[in-house]
C-alpha cells in the first residue's frame, strides 16, 4: 500500500558538541557582556556571538584591573583577577574559532578581534610591573626593576599603537582588504596569555623562594617570545608589506 504521503526529506543536524558549544557561547557572553544581552535571543541569525565575545574583552578589563588592585591589599581578588583574565583569553579563544565554525566571520571580527587584544593586555601589563608582579622583581631594586619593565612596556605598547595606525589607514585605502591579525601576532597574543595566566596564578599562590625563581624564568620566556613576535609582526609585516602594497597600487 502506497503512503499518502512522501515521507519528509532528513535533514543533517548538528552535532551534540555544536548545539553545546553554541548553548556556552550563548551563555557566556550574556553574562559577561550584558549591555549584549537583549540580542542573544537572535545571536545565531545577527552573528553577535563571536563580535560580542570579542567586545567582552572590553568591558572585562576594568573588572580586571580593579581585581589587580585590590589584589594587593586583598589576596582573594587575585583568584577573581585569575577568573577574569582567563574569561578574557577564553573570549579571544573561542570567538575566532566559533565564527569560523558557524560561518558568522565579518569585517567587524577581523578588524576588532586584535584591537580588543591590545585593550585588554597592555593596561594589564602595566598594572603588573607597577604591583611588582613581572618577572624577577625580588631579584633587583625597585628602581632598576620600574625602568626596566616601564621601558619594555613603553617599546611594547609603541609597536601595538603603531601597527594599529597602519591598520586603520590600510583599512581607510582599501575597504573591501582583510586587516585580520597575522599569525606572528596571533602567537604574541597567546605568549602574552599564557605569561599573564602564570603571573597572576604566581601572586594568588603567594610563591617564594626556589618555587618563585622556577615560574619567573617561565614567566620572562613567554614575555620574551611575546616581544620577539612582536618586532617581527611589526617591521617585518605591517610596516614593509603594508606599505609595500601601497606603492604597488599607487
Amino acid at each position: 500500500m502506497s503512503m499518502p504521503y512522501p515521507p519528509p526529506p532528513i535533514q543533517d543536524k548538528p552535532s551534540i558538541n555544536d548545539q553545546m558549544a553554541y548553548g556556552i557561547a550563548v551563555v557566556f557572553t550574556a553574562l559577561i557582556a550584558a549591555p549584549l544581552g537583549g540580542k542573544m535571543m537572535a545571536a545565531k541569525e545577527t552573528k553577535e556571538v563571536p563580535n560580542a565575545l570579542t567586545q567582552s574583552r572590553l568591558l572585562l578589563t576594568p573588572l580586571l584591573l580593579l581585581s589587580l588592585y585590590l589584589g594587593s591589599i586583598y589576596r582573594v581578588f587575585r583568584w577573581i583577577a585569575l577568573a577574569i583574565w582567563i574569561l578574557g583569553c577564553l573570549s579571544d579563544l573561542y570567538d575566532g574559532r566559533w565564527s569560523r565554525r558557524w560561518g558568522h566571520v565579518s569585517d567587524f571580527g577581523k578588524y576588532w578581534d586584535p584591537v580588543a587584544d591590545k585593550a585588554f593586555t597592555i593596561p594589564t601589563l602595566l598594572v603588573f610591573a607597577l604591583l611588582g608582579m613581572m618577572p624577577f622583581a625580588l631579584l633587583i631594586t625597585i628602581t632598576v626593576y620600574l625602568v626596566l619593565y616601564i621601558c619594555w612596556w613603553i617599546i611594547f605598547t609603541y609597536r601595538e599603537w603603531r601597527v594599529t595606525v597602519l591598520r586603520n589607514k590600510f583599512k581607510a585605502k582599501y575597504p573591501k582588504r582583510s586587516v585580520a591579525a597575522d599569525n606572528t601576532g596571533k602567537y604574541k597574543t597567546a605568549s602574552i596569555m599564557i605569561g599573564g595566566t602564570t603571573i597572576i596564578l604566581e601572586a594568588a599562590l603567594g610563591l617564594t623562594g626556589t618555587a618563585r625563581l622556577v615560574v619567573d624564568i617561565v614567566n620572562a620566556i613567554l614575555l620574551g617570545t611575546a616581544t620577539c613576535f612582536s618586532l617581527y609582526s611589526w617591521l617585518f609585516i605591517y610596516e614593509r608589506v603594508y606599505k609595500l602594497e601601497d606603492e604597488d597600487a599607487s
